[in-house]
C-alpha cells in the first residue's frame, strides 16, 4: 500500500466529501424510474415468462426472441440478449425450486462471510454478516422475481467468492467467480481485476483457474453472440441510445440505492454511502480484491450504463458490503493523518558561535 502523507489525507478526504456533497445538493434521481409506458410488461414479468417458455421445451433464443418482440424490447445490440445458461438452468430447476436454491446460496454466502471475517475480528464477522445480508436481501425477499435476474445470481457468487479471498482460500474464489461470469457478464470486470490480482501475485493454480475459465467463457460468449445475430429478425427494434451514455456519479448513486440497506433509508443518504464505501480503499486490512473490484465498477459506472441499468447494482452490492466492513477504518486512518502535525518538541540544534 502506498504511503499516505497529510497532503494525501486530506486531499482524499476533501473528495469524498465532493461526492457526498454533490449528491446532497444536486438531488439526482436514485430511485428507479417508472416502468416504460410503451412497454406491455416489465422486465421481471418478461423473463419470467421466458423461462417458463423454456421449461416446456422451447428453444431458448426462439422464446427469448419472440418474446423481446411481443413485449416491444429492442433485439439489438446483442447485448439485449442474455447468455442462456441462467435462463436454462432456472427453467430446469423451475422458478420455484431455483427460488430455493437462490435462498440457500444467500445464506451461505452471510454465514461465510460471518466466518471468513471472523478471523480478523468478532466485530468485523458480525459487521460482515449483517452488512452481506443487508447487500443480499432483495435477492432473498423479492420472489419469485428475483430468479429471472441473472444479476442476483451473480452477486451471490461474487459474495462467495469475496468471502474465500478473505479467508485466503484463492483456488476457491477462482472457482465462485467464474460462476458469477456465466452467469451474468456484468461480472466480467470482477474476474478480469481478480485475474491479473493473481498473476501478478504469482498464484499459479489460482492464475490457471482464471485463465482457463477466461478462455472457455469466451469460446461460450462467441457461441451465443453468433446464436443470437441469427435469431434477430429484420423489422425488430433497434436500441439507438449507446450504452455508454456516462452519466457519472448520478448512476453510480442508482446502482448502490439497489443495495437492500440504502433501499430501506431516504434516497439522500445513498450519495453518503457512496463516500463511506470509496473510504474503505484506505484500509489496511480490506482485501485486494474487494478495493480493486469496488474501484473498477465505480469507474465503469460513471461511463457506461442507462438509468434503467440501475439494477445492475444488484450484482454490485456485496462488493460494496465488503466495503463497508472496511469503510471505518479507511476513515479513521484518513482523518488521523490529515490532521497529522510535526512535533515541535524535536530538539533545536544550537547556533555556531
Amino acid at each position: 500500500m502506498m504511503r499516505l502523507t497529510p497532503l494525501h489525507a486530506r486531499l482524499a478526504l476533501a473528495a469524498l466529501l465532493g461526492v457526498a456533497a454533490y449528491g446532497v445538493i444536486v438531488r439526482h434521481r436514485v430511485a428507479p424510474a417508472p416502468r416504460d409506458a410503451t412497454k406491455s410488461i416489465g422486465d421481471t414479468e418478461l423473463q419470467l415468462r421466458t423461462i417458463e417458455r423454456i421449461r416446456r421445451g422451447e428453444d431458448y433464443y426462439a422464446a427469448v426472441g419472440d418474446e423481446l418482440r411481443r413485449n416491444r424490447y429492442p433485439t439489438s445490440p446483442i447485448i439485449n440478449w442474455r447468455t442462456p445458461l441462467h435462463y436454462t438452468a432456472v427453467a430446469a430447476l423451475s422458478i420455484e425450486r431455483a427460488g430455493t436454491l437462490l435462498l440457500a446460496l444467500c445464506v451461505a454466502a452471510v454465514v461465510t462471510a460471518a466466518l471468513a471475517y471472523s478471523q480478523q475480528s468478532p466485530a468485523k464477522a458480525v459487521g460482515a454478516a449483517v452488512l452481506v445480508l443487508g447487500s443480499l436481501a432483495p435477492t432473498m425477499l423479492v420472489r419469485p422475481g428475483a430468479v429471472g435476474y441473472g444479476e442476483h445470481w451473480s452477486a451471490v457468487f461474487i459474495a462467495l467468492s469475496l468471502n474465500a479471498y478473505v479467508a485466503e482460500r484463492f483456488a476457491t474464489g477462482a472457482v465462485l467467480g467464474i460462476v458469477a461470469v456465466f452467469l451474468r457478464e456484468l461480472a466480467a470486470p470482477y474476474a478480469l481485476s481478480s485475474g491479473l490480482l493473481a498473476i501478478h501475485r504469482r498464484r499459479k493454480a489460482e492464475s490457471w483457474i482464471w485463465i482457463v475459465g477466461g478462455t472457455l467463457y469466451l469460446v461460450y460468449f462467441a457461441a451465443h453472440a453468433t446464436a443470437a445475430k441469427a435469431a434477430v429478425q429484420a423489422g425488430d427494434l433497434v436500441r439507438e441510445e449507446s450504452y455508454m451514455r456516462g452519466l457519472g456519479l448520478s448512476f453510480v448513486f442508482m446502482t448502490l440505492y439497489a443495495n437492500g440497506i440504502l433501499t430501506l433509508l431516504p434516497p439522500v443518504v445513498t450519495p453518503i454511502g457512496v463516500s463511506v464505501g470509496l473510504a474503505s480503499t484506505w484500509s489496511t486490512s480490506a482485501s485486494t480484491h474487494t478495493i480493486t473490484s469496488l474501484l473498477v465498477y465505480f469507474f465503469l459506472f460513471l461511463v457506461i450504463g442507462q438509468p434503467f441499468n440501475f439494477y445492475w447494482g444488484y450484482l454490485t452490492s456485496p462488493i460494496w458490503g465488503h466495503a463497508f466492513v472496511h469503510a471505518p477504518e479507511g476513515l479513521r486512518r484518513l482523518i488521523r493523518t490529515a490532521l497529522h502535525r510535526k512535533s515541535n518538541t524535536e530538539p533545536q540544534q544550537l547556533a555556531s558561535p
